[in-house]
């Protein structure tokens, strides 16, 4: 693969996460050559894999290996987007270097890797949401629909919500509360992510909330007995939500990660679904306030486009 700028190990190995079963990841950054651009031989947002996860012949886990190649236009859309597996790379640390960085990768990635950090970051937490939505995590919120469903069972079913505005206080929690939509300004009750107007007559609440139960429930139940849980995928959550965390705190993400003991345990189900759900809960909530109200920008504050034309201005600009 030519125009290598960037190869590091990557995945458990990265994170500090791995078993003795583990195998190998890598990511890299190639840049195609210009004449391949010029001859529309590559889709640039694109990756090339390579390894052999594949063979059938190989003793274990642990001899397994493959690396991805992104181009660059890939690695850096990726990476103004927030997307987790291109902040990893921009952070991995000297001792996961597999090859010696190109100088461009030196001096206008890693010198100003701080400048690719916006509230974009939203989408790590984004995808740590996903996954304790996946199994319902917050195991309140089914508690939360429940009671709402019973009260709502008790009313009148033509009255309309706002009518019974005062009766509706008492239930209140961390799952169900007033808000509003601005221009015009209506107000609204939410109840476990479901909006609802408040001229809206009861017998069309209860629906959505029994939907809401049945979905989430089942998957929910069978959490709590810690049947049908991808420990693997809760790990990877909490991984996405504690370097997100980091960032905003310091600008910096360390590998290996500090919270790695925790991790494993998860992952590898030392701990069960019970024991670790409000902790994931917990800091999801904690780590969206963190970037709401941190000082990031609301977009990266660099130019991708202009990086790349300066790579290929600077590094490859003549086609044989």
């Amino acid at each position: 693969m030519p125009n290598i700028l960037f190869e590091t190990i990557f995945g458990s190995k990265l994170y500090g996460t791995q078993t003795a079963d583990s195998d190998t990841d890598y990511k890299a950054v190639y840049a195609p050559s210009l004449e391949d651009l010029t001859l529309g031989k590559v889709d640039v947002y694109s990756s090339i894999h390579v390894g052999n996860k594949d063979d059938q012949h190989a003793k274990s886990n642990n001899t397994h290996y493959e690396i991805e190649y992104y181009t660059l236009h890939k690695f850096l859309k990726h990476l103004v987007e927030g997307q987790i597996v291109a902040i990893d790379i921009l952070y991995a640390p000297k001792h996961c270097w597999t090859k010696t960085p190109h100088n461009f990768w030196l001096t206008d990635i890693i010198d100003d890797r701080s400048k690719f950090l916006s509230k974009n970051l939203n989408k790590f937490v984004q995808y740590a949401v996903k996954q304790a939505a996946k199994y319902g995590i917050k195991g309140s919120r089914l508690n939360t629909a429940d009671k709402f469903i019973k009260f709502f069972k008790s009313q009148d079913p033509e009255i309309r919500l706002g009518d019974i505005i005062d009766d509706v206080k008492p239930l209140l929690d961390d799952n169900a509360k007033f808000g509003e939509v601005s221009d015009p300004y209506t107000p609204l009750l939410i109840i476990c992510g479901k909006k609802f107007l408040l001229t809206t007559k009861i017998k069309h609440l209860i629906e959505p909330l029994e939907r809401f139960m049945e979905k989430y429930g089942k998957r929910s139940r069978m959490a709590s007995v810690d049947k049908g849980v991808d420990k693997k995928a809760c790990s990877h959550a909490f991984r996405a939500a504690f370097e997100v965390k980091e960032l905003v705190l310091t600008r910096n993400l360390r590998f290996p990660l500090k919270e790695r003991k925790l991790l494993h345990d998860i992952k590898t189900g030392k701990m069960q679904y019970l024991e670790f759900a409000p902790m994931l809960e917990d800091l999801i909530d904690e780590v969206k306030e963190l970037v709401e109200k941190s000082d990031l920008p609301i977009e990266p504050m660099i130019d991708i486009d202009h990086l790349v034309l300066k790579y290929y201005e600077l590094y490859d600009n003549k086609i044989r």
